[in-house]
């Protein structure tokens, strides 16, 4: 499963983009004010299924994305689940600041629309068979 955690609008992008490699039942999008409880397994979120893949959309509010990166990364059960980063080159501060924590790929998004589909599926691509 790949758990998309986003800020809002990005999930209709993220979920178009994904359809072309992995089936919806497969992508599950968490709002950022849950995403800790939802990966923790904590509250109503008790049964649910550890993913395969994280992505984080790093264009929240920062610090916001970053601080969830980091929390992820110093998770012991999350600490071997790939995470992949993604913003645009005005968040640059941010991308910078996650992308040399362990299997953390980051992503810096074209201002083109059209061309987000493609870079966004290139750097997921390494991950998507343990999905």
């Amino acid at each position: 499963m790949i758990i998309v955690i986003n800020a809002a609008g990005s999930t209709e992008l993220i979920h178009s983009i994904l359809s072309d490699v992995a089936p919806p039942s497969v992508i599950k999008s968490v709002r950022l004010a849950y995403a800790r409880d939802y990966l923790a397994g904590k509250g109503v979120y008790a049964e649910r299924e550890l993913p395969t893949m994280i992505m984080v959309d790093l264009n929240m509010k920062p610090p916001l994305g970053r601080d969830l990166v980091r929390w992820i990364r110093d998770a012991a059960y999350l600490s071997g689940i790939p995470v992949v980063g993604y913003g645009y080159s005005w968040m640059a501060d941010e991308l910078e600041a996650v992308k040399d924590l362990a299997h953390v790929r980051t992503v810096e998004l074209p201002r083109a629309f059209e061309d987000v589909r493609q870079v966004m599926l290139e750097a997921m691509t390494p991950y998507l068979e343990t999905v």
